[in-house]
């Protein structure tokens, strides 16, 4: 009578072992892509440390190449799928956020939040405020500003 049990337990082990093992090779792909993911986002956010830097210089002469760097980050954030677009309305720029941006940690969100607003507002950041907007449902989770603000990124 027992025997039968013994059977069915080890029968069930086995059918189990081919699942168990297909999801640690998908946790394992995970973990890659997570490393992956990491070492591009630390290279990213040292291109905008490194235009930030420029821009601290004063560098008024290189005004349109630095827009153009920064506008080539955030087609790189867009394609990435950290943000989904970025406009700017009268005196604030908007911010179209996904939820890879949610994921970030804090000082990442400052990073890509600051490199739109200088887009925008130019080295400075005065004159203005961008406002970040879930792309779900289109309502203001967030704000970031600099100058006169003098406020750094605040989410709600």
């Amino acid at each position: 009578m027992s025997r039968p049990t013994t059977l069915g337990i080890v029968r069930t082990g086995a059918a189990l072992a081919g699942p168990v093992e297909d999801l640690r090779g998908k946790v394992a792909g995970l973990q890659r892509e997570n490393r992956r993911l990491r070492a591009e986002n630390e290279r990213l956010k040292q291109q905008v440390a490194r235009l930030r830097g420029d821009a601290a210089k004063g560098a008024s002469a290189d005004e349109p190449a630095l827009a153009r760097k920064r506008k080539t980050l955030i087609n790189q954030f867009v394609a990435r799928g950290i943000i989904s677009k970025t406009s700017k309305r009268t005196q604030h720029a908007r911010l179209w956020v996904t939820a890879r941006f949610r994921a970030l940690s804090y000082d990442e969100k400052s990073v890509v939040a600051g490199l739109v607003h200088a887009y925008y507002f130019g080295a400075d950041g005065r004159g203005g405020m961008t406002l970040l907007v879930d792309d779900r449902t289109g309502k203001i989770i967030g704000d970031y500003g600099r100058g006169p603000y003098r406020r750094p990124l605040e989410l709600r």
